[in-house]
């Protein structure tokens, strides 16, 4: 059973993606990993710590905002979109 932090964490993850309207596709092809292997970052498994330091810039978020909610978040750039 995952922890409240990890089920947290991986919601985050796809907030953050979607708060810079980018489908999962788009933010796959920006990591440079395949698709199935970033929708498991949405759904069950947290993303691995090579992959942070791209996902933040690329969503544009500082660090302590990814890992807690707590800092300097993305700025909307239109409205979120609501695919999966």
């Amino acid at each position: 059973m995952r922890s409240v932090w990890e089920r947290t964490f991986i919601a985050r993850t796809k907030a953050l993606r979607n708060a810079r309207c980018m489908s999962q596709q788009q933010m796959a092809d920006a990591l440079g990993i395949p698709l199935a292997r970033y929708k498991k970052y949405e759904s069950r498994t947290p993303m691995p710590h090579h992959l942070i330091v791209a996902f933040c810039a690329i969503v544009d978020c500082d660090f302590p905002f990814y890992f807690t909610g707590r800092g300097r978040g993305p700025k909307l750039t239109q409205s979120p979109l609501k695919d999966g």
